[in-house]
Formats: C-alpha cells, sequence, structure tokens
C-alpha cells in the first residue's frame, strides 16, 4: 500500500467503480503519489475555468469518447456534449466505471480503441 493509505483510499474511492483488482488500484495510487503536488493544484484550480464547448463543433477528425458510467471527474453529460458536438464522434460507455475506467476495464478499453483506430 503506497504512503500512509489514504492515497490507496482516495483513488479506490474517486476513481474505481469497484471491480479493479488490487494491482489497478496499487498502480493508480502510485502514480498519483509521483505527481508534483504544484502541478496537481494547477491542474485542478485550471479545470474549474477550462470550457472548450466552443471549440467541439471545430474538431474535424474522427473522436473516440469514452466515459466512465459514473464517473464524477468527466461526468456522462460531459462525454454526451461532446458526441453531440463533435461531428464524426463515436461514444462508448464503460461500466461499472468511474475516472479510472481505462485501467479497471482495460482489456475491453484496448478493444475498443484498436476498433476504432482501424476505422480510421
Amino acid at each position: 500500500m503506497p504512503g500512509n493509505g489514504s492515497a490507496f483510499l482516495a483513488t479506490k474511492g474517486s476513481g474505481f467503480a469497484g471491480t479493479e483488482t488490487r494491482e489497478e488500484l496499487d498502480f493508480a495510487a502510485r502514480f498519483q503519489l509521483q505527481a508534483s503536488p504544484a502541478v496537481m493544484a494547477r491542474g485542478m484550480l485550471g479545470i474549474l475555468e477550462y470550457d472548450a464547448t466552443t471549440v467541439l463543433k471545430e474538431i474535424n477528425v474522427p473522436a473516440l469518447v469514452l466515459a466512465g458510467d459514473r464517473d464524477s471527474v468527466c461526468k456522462p453529460e460531459a462525454s454526451e456534449r461532446m458526441k453531440r458536438d463533435i461531428l464524426d464522434a463515436q461514444l462508448t460507455h464503460l461500466a461499472p466505471a468511474k475516472h479510472m475506467g481505462l485501467i479497471e476495464h482495460h482489456t475491453r478499453f484496448a478493444r475498443i480503441v484498436r476498433t476504432f483506430a482501424s476505422l480510421c
């Protein structure tokens, strides 16, 4: 378990939906501990004011939008908005999944990306 366990518990609660393995959870928690606190803080503050809705309609390449059905960081409604506003977007949901759905469902995630890339 990384550190004193708080990173482990925070990552489990905010990132995963409950089907993760111990190894997946350990990987994600350790990865976050390597990030600079200053960089993390600037990123969190920046995301509060970030709004890309005006540029979505300008994206003119195929886009794959993957949404975790329980993601509290990038809410499913935001993924729906991207699908609606990006001309050639494909939306796929991972379930059950929070923000670390790509790790929790890594096999399915890889298959989805591989299929999407082959069609591009």
